[in-house]
């Protein structure tokens, strides 16, 4: 019988009567093993994509039916409403600084500054409450009346703490 080196690993093998063989038998196993691990890993990519597409398209029948939008804005409000009374609530409901109480004037502020940032971090309102109520209502977030949320923000200080 013929012999030829394997083209991986160099060593003998014997070539059978009809055919060639290019591999060993520890080599042309490997070689099954990784074949079979590139299939599946391409299989699976597949089948992300396949999810992926099917999640678009059920996405773009929520978005094109106006009474699901409509539907799914007022979850979206109720829960929004929701969790903005849970945490003003926990706070106190009334502004920490000039006692304001009318819930429509009333806002989230940030003790020591950086809500723009937390709140590009978190995200929008609705994940801002969230977030407040996940973290266990932190220390560091306070209820104030726009007025004097925006003066605090403008000024660094709000007209009332000036006042006494």
């Amino acid at each position: 019988m013929k012999t030829e080196n394997c083209l991986d690993c160099l060593s003998q093998i014997q070539q059978p009567k009809r055919g060639v063989r290019l591999y060993c038998e520890e080599c042309r196993a490997r070689r099954r093993l990784i074949s079979k691990k590139e299939n599946e890993k391409e299989r699976r990519n597949q089948n992300v994509e396949a999810y992926r597409k099917k999640r678009k398209e059920r996405y773009k029948l929520l978005e094109t039916t106006p009474e699901k939008r409509a539907i799914r804005s007022v979850k979206t409000m109720e829960t929004k409403e929701r969790l903005r009374e849970q945490v003003f609530s926990h706070y106190g409901k009334k502004c920490k600084c000039c006692g304001e109480e009318r819930i429509e004037f009333l806002s989230i502020d940030h003790v020591e500054g950086g809500g723009n940032q937390h709140r590009r971090e978190v995200g929008n309102y609705i994940n801002l409450y969230r977030w407040i109520v996940k973290n266990d209502f932190p220390a560091t977030i306070q209820i104030l009346c726009f007025n004097c949320n925006l003066a605090k923000g403008f000024f660094g200080y709000c007209p009332h703490e000036k006042e006494t």
